[in-house]
């Protein structure tokens, strides 16, 4: 049962990797924002690694989408658990569930378009100084196997309302809760 449930979210946070606001050019993963030139010390780091006043709270929880969306499909959770604090249950859950699955042989593969962004809302800080970005979004089928030779398992399509919580860790945005619904 843990791993059907793992399966049905894995494929909810892949539809999160282009979760945002449409209208930024210079918020893109991996994009220097308009202040950093080829100069910059940050111009050539991860984006995980810039400061968070050079990464919105959006495009930062676009990146743990992205990278969550890689570890789905490969096991590899290394970048992943970077950007998340140790005690964000829900990131190590994910994580080592995934590392489990691939190095048993199993494997989660979406079917057709992955995912569909239904919605996204602004980031919002909270007076506890945590910072909220709230997603709707639509995964679409997938099959998954838990191990080498175990049974298919198909996942239907779902809309799933998913919310991060970041903080500034060391400068750095870091996700410390993801949740879903």
């Amino acid at each position: 049962m843990r791993h059907g449930l793992v399966g049905l979210a894995c494929l909810s946070l892949l539809v999160l990797a282009a979760c945002g606001d449409k209208d930024s050019k210079t918020d893109e993963p991996g994009s220097p924002s308009p202040s950093a030139s080829a100069s910059s010390p940050n111009a050539a780091a991860l984006p995980e690694d810039r400061p968070a006043d050079e990464i919105t709270p959006a495009t930062f929880s676009r990146l743990w989408i992205s990278l969550y969306s890689d570890a789905t499909t490969s096991g590899d959770t290394a970048r992943l658990r970077r950007l998340s604090l140790k005690d964000c249950e829900f990131c190590e859950f994910f994580a080592k569930d995934l590392e489990d699955i691939y190095k048993s042989g199993g494997e989660i593969v979406p079917e057709g378009d992955a995912h569909k962004i239904v919605g996204m809302q602004p980031a919002v800080e909270g007076p506890d100084g945590k910072t909220r970005v709230e997603c709707t979004v639509r995964s679409s089928a997938a099959k998954m196997t838990l191990k080498a030779g175990a049974p298919l398992k198909n996942f239907e399509a779902v809309n799933r309302h998913w919310e991060f919580v970041l903080v500034k860790d060391q400068g750095k945005w870091r996700i410390s809760q993801v949740t879903a619904q």
